[in-house]
């Protein structure tokens, strides 16, 4: 939509601003203008259409909604009344519906990106996994040196096998350097150092702080650091147990590594890391083991008998060892429940 559009050739400025603000993501700005234009101008469908947006950039889906339909009562055909149908019935999660505007407005126009993006969204709604990824593969066909069609890609991918969801979004990367979107996503579709991570991470949350699915990637991130930490106690009781002397220096370099870490990790991952702590329990099982396991490696250090006492210190810890991978499993396997909001801020954020 232009700001010159037929429908509201009386204030094209005025509009213009709507559109800027929404931009912007000043969506309080957006609303309470385009609410004066359409007092003025309550039959022009394009201003329906910024009012839903800015009622969705506030959280007010139903509202937004309402007002899709009413653009598209008075234009049944309104490409951006569609779209804005489709996206909003993505995030309320109702994928069947979405489908049918999303297709709606393909027959009008074959190649409208924005329609086969919502698309793709719609299917995996369904589980219709195999289906999204044509419907994104002919998105990157359509549109192959956009950065937002790979990153689509990218997130079906995930669910499909064979398929590399890592090299989609550095394809996107690759066409678009600053795609906040695909840098979180290659975070969790491949493995890196938690250095690595943390800076993306901080880059991420700092262009979008308040996004809760980054957010929760803080949340895994501290995760992994606290498995890993564990790992390495592990490592320095078995030492100590084997080799007496050989576990306090293993202690000490698992020290020296926390150290290490903690100095390189952005001020923002750290602080958000040590607000987690204290209000997940399982974060808080797994750094009380790591710091009774890392005691008990120093206390072998100096055991007479570090082997004897290894053994019957083993019965009381080989169960918390245990329960923390174990439990890590089952918050991970958990990620598919929460896919679609996830989807659905990548895709229209």
């Amino acid at each position: 939509m232009s700001p010159g559009h037929p429908g509201h050739p009386e204030h094209p400025d005025q509009v213009g601003r709507v559109e800027l603000l929404l931009d912007l993501g000043r969506a309080q700005e957006a609303l309470g203008l385009a609410g004066r234009l359409l007092a003025s101008s309550p039959d022009d469908p394009d201003l329906h259409v910024l009012l839903g947006r800015a009622l969705d950039g506030l959280g007010r889906h139903d509202e937004a909604l309402a007002a899709a339909g009413r653009a598209l009562a008075l234009r049944p055909d309104d490409a951006d009344g569609l779209l804005l149908r489709a996206e909003l019935l993505v995030g309320l999660d109702r994928g069947v519906e979405a489908e049918e505007a999303a297709r709606a407005l393909l027959r009008l126009d074959p190649e409208h990106p924005g329609a086969h993006v919502v698309l793709v969204g719609s299917l995996l709604l369904q589980q219709r996994t195999d289906e999204a990824w044509e419907a994104a593969r002919r998105l990157r066909t359509l549109v192959p040196h956009d950065a937002d069609a790979h990153h689509v890609a990218g997130l079906v991918a995930a669910f499909v096998p064979g398929e590399d969801a890592a090299e989609c979004h550095r394809r996107a990367l690759a066409l678009d350097p600053q795609h906040a979107e695909a840098r979180h996503e290659l975070v969790r579709a491949e493995p890196g150092s938690l250095r690595e991570h943390a800076r993306t991470l901080a880059g991420v949350v700092g262009a979008h702080p308040q996004d809760t699915e980054y957010r929760r990637s803080i949340q895994d991130w501290a995760d992994r650091t606290a498995r890993r930490a564990l790992l390495g106690a592990v490592l320095a009781w078995c030492v100590a147990g084997l080799g007496g002397v050989g576990g306090l220096a293993a202690t000490v370099l698992l020290l020296w590594w926390w150290r290490r870490l903690l100095r390189d990790v952005p001020d923002p991952i750290r602080g958000e890391a040590r607000r987690r702590l204290v209000r997940t329990p399982y974060l808080l099982l797994t750094w009380t083991v790591t710091v009774v396991t890392a005691v008990a490696a120093v206390v072998l250090t100096f055991a007479p008998e570090p082997r004897t006492l290894a053994w019957s210190l083993l019965g009381w810890l080989v169960v918390p060892w245990l329960l923390v991978p174990l439990w890590g499993a089952t918050r991970w396997l958990r990620v598919p429940l929460w896919f679609t909001p996830r989807l659905v801020r990548a895709l229209f954020s």
